[in-house]
């Protein structure tokens, strides 16, 4: 694991985050979908002596990977909607490379959002929610790179901006809604959490400006923190929600 442009971040900064990795997982999404052509044909059923109309249909495979964070011990992680939305089969990679099947049970599109669950033996490390309402413009911020270039580095930056609108439930009636940060993302880095100085979870990578390859958009950990608790509640607790056992390899 390399750590790059993090010379000025203090070293209790750097150990809270690389211990934080632990809790960072791969994605991969898999599925088929069926593309038709545009000449229909015409067959003879054998059985029936009838004759049907068919389109031909050509089978499409396709595959999605990125990453995504354990929220809770149990098995819970939090990812992109965009990742998972099609993906028939989610494989989970963990951060000692174990592969384990993981089960799509929440999606919120229009927060670009998705849980997975995972069946595991033994309590996984996760991530501890930071309140991103009390973030400023130049908050010191940290991710764990998932693409093939640079996955599993640290990289640091600040939080260069802040979209922020009123909410009178919210302590100062502001909530924070979407977060723009100073640093790189790569292909394969959607899902990717957003970091304080202590390793807690301020944000979800969600985007990069395409004009501006050094600005990433993240959603903020309030509203993920809201939607996942607002989940449980209607749900349960995480260790009464039954999930059957899947294979680790």
């Amino acid at each position: 694991m390399f750590v790059p442009a993090l010379q000025a971040a203090p070293e209790s900064a750097i150990q809270s985050v690389l211990e934080a990795s632990q809790a960072v997982v791969g994605i991969r999404a898999e599925g088929a979908a069926f593309a038709g052509g545009d000449k229909p044909q015409g067959i003879v059923d054998p059985g029936t002596g009838q004759t049907v109309i068919v389109n031909n249909i050509t089978p499409i495979y396709f595959k999605k990977t990125g990453a995504g964070v354990i929220i809770d011990p149990g098995g819970m992680i939090v990812t992109n909607a965009h990742i998972v939305v099609q993906g028939g089969r989610i494989t989970v990679t963990l951060s000692n490379g174990f592969e384990i099947q993981g089960k799509l049970v929440h999606i919120v599109p229009e927060q670009d959002l998705a849980f997975i669950r995972v069946a595991v033996p033994i309590p996984l490390p996760y991530l501890p929610f930071s309140d991103s309402d009390s973030l400023e413009i130049g908050h010191k911020a940290y991710t764990i790179g998932n693409s093939t270039f640079v996955k599993g580095s640290l990289n640091g930056g600040e939080i260069s901006g802040i979209g922020r609108h009123r909410d009178e439930k919210t302590p100062g009636g502001n909530r924070t809604a979407i977060l723009q940060i100073n640093f790189s993302l790569y292909r394969g880095d959607s899902g990717c959490p957003v970091m304080d100085e202590q390793g807690h979870l301020i944000g979800l990578v969600a985007a990069a400006q395409v004009t501006k390859p050094d600005v990433t958009f993240a959603i903020p950990s309030n509203i993920i923190r809201e939607i996942y608790e607002e989940y449980v509640r209607l749900n349960g607790p995480l260790e009464q929600i039954p999930l059957a056992r899947t294979r680790i390899s």
